[in-house]
């Protein structure tokens, strides 16, 4: 299942409209109008469905799943909400609000409901949202899109294991040097040049060194990408090592392929 809402919409409407325990009066005149206002139908040609409480609940109860803009998703969402508040009371409105959030958790979807109808993006939508523009980034790129196809598997395989954790780390690093290197166009052999030669890429200096720290890391750790230096080593790796770069590798992997391209998490289109 998509963590959007827009590859999820019959199915969302169904999941909250089912829960409820009673409808008011009128209440899907009010919504199926909101429904087509959002979507810029002409109202004339549905003044039967608005008028008719029957044939207005026909329609809405079955609205199903299609691909429209996921920012305008969750518009509709949020004016069934006001809807609701509005026209009828605050306690129907919480229980919209109650159910919908239980359908965004139960899904992994990638947004939570703030308590006057509101839909954010929550932390783990966030970080979904920047693994699949990755995915859509790399697609044609050969080296980047292995690098990755190995990351997820490698994931799949970890175990309380030194193999495991060192496989993980290392395919994450691939990953990041790669996105470095299709940023570059690949005219730098490792990531720290493609880096140290795109000036524009980070918003500050030390913004830069981050990456080029955990590069030296992951280079400089006995064993995992090269012979490493071993005075270094404070500690054998554990599974927390092989989480947290991964999850920073896909970070800045997402951040190199289109850092120029944030607008497109926030709205859904990626």
């Amino acid at each position: 299942m998509s963590i959007l809402i827009k590859y999820n919409f019959g199915f969302i409407f169904r999941e909250i409209w089912e829960t409820f325990t009673s409808y008011p009066n009128g209440i899907y005149k009010e919504l199926i109008q909101s429904y087509y206002e959002n979507l810029n139908y002409d109202l004339d040609y549905k003044l039967e469905i608005i008028n008719n409480e029957d044939l207005a609940s026909d329609e809405f109860l079955n609205i199903p799943s299609w691909p429209i803009r996921e920012i305008i998703c969750l518009k509709i969402l949020e004016e069934f909400y006001d809807v609701i508040k509005d026209s009828y009371n605050e306690q129907l409105a919480e229980e919209y609000i109650d159910n919908l959030q239980r359908i965004f958790e139960e899904s992994n979807l990638r947004y939570n409901v703030t308590t006057n109808g509101k839909i954010g993006l929550s932390i783990q939508g966030l970080l979904g949202s920047l693994l699949l523009r990755l995915r859509k980034s790399v697609a044609d790129k050969k080296v980047s899109s292995e690098s990755l196809r190995q990351l997820e598997k490698s994931i799949t395989k970890l175990e309380n294991s030194d193999d495991s954790f060192r496989n993980c780390m290392t395919i994450a690093c691939n990953l990041m040097e790669g996105a470095a290197k299709d940023r570059t166009n690949h005219k730098f052999d490792n990531l720290k040049k493609c880096v140290e030669n795109s000036p524009d890429i980070f918003p500050h200096k030390y913004a830069k060194e981050s990456i080029k720290l955990l590069y030296d890391y992951l280079s400089d750790y006995p064993n995992l990408r090269h012979s490493g230096t071993e005075s270094n080593r404070i500690r054998d790796l554990k599974m927390d090592d092989a989480s947290l770069v991964t999850v920073l590798a896909i970070g800045y992997a997402s951040y190199l392929a289109s850092c120029d391209d944030g607008q497109s998490i926030l709205v859904g289109e990626f």
